[in-house]
């Protein structure tokens, strides 16, 4: 597991004496990886894993950009104001590979069913939560923690890993 680069992670079921694996949790963007051949919805498909705890309502785990205007200006509020709405979304979401978070996107946009579903899991959350270390600092999620989780997974201790990982965050 600490080798497998993680386009391959998925391979085992597709294996062709069968599947190796049945289940695999990964990001929305593992069919692009698939094997040569495989379509989405035909020799293999995705499903929402509920919570554990229906009192939680329909979190999704997911990622995603947010604009931000960083001037008080009306071009620069009219901008900020255009991305929010479905029209702004259009091309990206006809283009594929990309899921709006704005529950006005009809589904119909949509052209892949992998891209159709995910809308239709994401349109259905009661709440979204990033990835933590898609909110950490650089130098730690995609940094310290990325190879603190591998070390740990390598038989590294707990408290060592986490205590390495503490000790990574910016001062300032």
């Amino acid at each position: 597991i600490l080798t497998i680069w993680v386009g391959d992670t998925q391979t085992p079921m597709f294996d062709d004496a069968g599947p190796q694996c049945w289940m695999h949790r990964q990001a929305g963007w593992i069919p692009d990886f698939w094997p040569e051949g495989k379509v989405a919805g035909v020799d293999s498909s995705f499903f929402y894993l509920p919570p554990i705890d229906e009192t939680y309502g329909r979190p999704v785990l997911g990622g995603g950009d947010v604009f931000a205007a960083f001037s008080d200006r009306p071009e620069v509020l009219a901008v900020i104001e255009y991305l929010a709405t479905a029209d702004s979304a259009k091309g990206w979401v006809e283009a594929g590979g990309f899921i709006s978070p704005n529950r006005s996107v009809p589904a119909d946009w949509y052209g892949s069913y992998v891209d159709q579903a995910q809308a239709e899991i994401l349109q259905g959350a009661t709440t979204l939560r990033f990835d933590a270390s898609d909110l950490m600092p650089a130098e730690v999620g995609a940094g310290t923690f990325w190879s603190g989780m591998v070390d740990w997974v390598s038989g590294t201790d707990t408290e060592t890993v986490l205590q390495q990982i503490e000790d990574s965050w910016p001062t300032e």
